[in-house]
C-alpha cells in the first residue's frame, strides 16, 4: 500500500472531532501560536522542558554521537513528561484541525547547534523529500536571533516555498533561491524567544545556520504522521524513536 492510500486509510476510521483550522493541502509553514495550537500553561511546559535539557548538557547525560560536527544530540525525551505531554497536546490539535485522521508523534530528536563552520547535509538549502503527510514541528528552547543558528526558511505571505526543481539528493541550488528572490520569497530565519515554534511541511525549502552568537540554538523537533488506529497517546515508547534508534522515518 503506498503511503497516499495510507492516509486515506487513516483518515477512514477516525472518530474524533475535525474543525479543519489549517488543512494539510494548505499547511507549509506555521509560527502561530492561535486557535489552541499551543496548552494554556506554554509557558511552564517550556520552562520544564528547557531545565530538563539544559541539565542534560551540563552534565553531559544521556548525549549521542558526539562525533557530529554540527550539533550535539541529546538521546532521552521519555524521562520529562512535559515533553511527552507537549507532544501529545500538537498531535491532538493536528488530528482536529490538519490530518482529519490520528497521528502518531514519530521522533522526538532534540539538539543544540555548534558553532562549527560546516557546511553539509541540513546546513545547505534543501527539502526533505518526506511523503507529504509527514510534519515536522520545530520548538526552540533557547532564545534565538539571527546569530544564534535560527532555523531559516524561503517565505512569502506567511507561506513557505516548494522546491523549483526536483533533485536527486533534495538539495537547492543556489541559481533556484536567486529565482525565489526574484518572485518575491524571501530568506527568513525564525526568530524569537525561547518557546518560539515553526510546524511545517518538511517538503518546503530551509536550511540550518551555523551560530557566530552564544546562545548556540536548542530546540526540539516532533515529528508528526497519520496513524492507522485512534490513540490517545501520541507518543509512545511502540514508535516514538529518537537519536539512537531513529532508522527510517520517511516511510510508516
Amino acid at each position: 500500500m503506498d503511503y497516499k492510500r495510507y492516509y486515506q486509510e487513516c483518515k477512514s476510521i477516525y472518530d474524533g472531532e475535525w474543525n479543519g483550522a489549517e488543512p494539510l493541502d494548505s499547511l507549509t509553514i506555521r509560527t502561530s501560536k492561535e486557535d489552541g495550537f499551543v496548552p494554556d500553561n506554554y509557558d511552564r511546559y517550556i520552562s520544564n522542558i528547557s531545565d530538563y535539557v539544559y541539565k542534560k548538557y551540563e552534565t553531559k547525560s544521556d548525549l549521542f554521537g558526539l562525533d557530529h560536527p554540527n550539533i550535539v544530540r541529546l538521546d532521552n525525551y521519555k524521562d520529562c513528561d512535559e515533553i511527552v505531554s507537549l507532544g501529545n497536546h500538537f498531535g491532538k490539535w493536528l488530528e482536529e484541525n490538519t490530518y482529519n485522521s490520528p497521528c502518531i508523534v514519530e521522533a522526538v530528536l532534540i539538539y543544540k547547534n555548534l558553532a562549527n563552520k560546516v557546511e553539509r547535509s541540513s546546513w545547505i538549502w534543501h527539502y526533505d523529500n518526506n511523503i507529504r503527510e509527514q510534519l515536522k514541528l520545530m520548538v526552540y528552547l533557547s532564545d534565538v536571533g539571527e546569530n544564534n543558528g535560527a532555523f531559516e526558511v524561503i517565505m512569502k505571505d506567511g507561506k513557505g516555498a516548494r522546491p523549483l526543481t526536483l533533485t536527486n539528493d533534495s538539495r537547492v541550488s543556489q541559481s533556484d533561491i536567486l529565482k525565489y528572490e526574484e518572485m518575491g520569497w524571501k530568506r527568513t530565519p525564525i526568530v524569537g524567544k525561547r518557546g518560539t515554534l515553526c510546524l511545517f511541511d518538511p517538503n518546503c525549502v530551509h536550511r540550518a545556520t551555523t551560530p557566530t552568537e552564544e546562545p548556540h540554538r536548542i530546540a526540539i523537533v516532533y515529528n508528526f504522521r497519520p496513524y492507522h488506529q485512534n490513540v490517545d497517546k501520541r507518543v509512545d515508547k511502540s514508535w516514538t524513536r529518537t537519536w539512537s534508534n531513529l532508522g527510517n522515518i520517511k516511510k510508516y
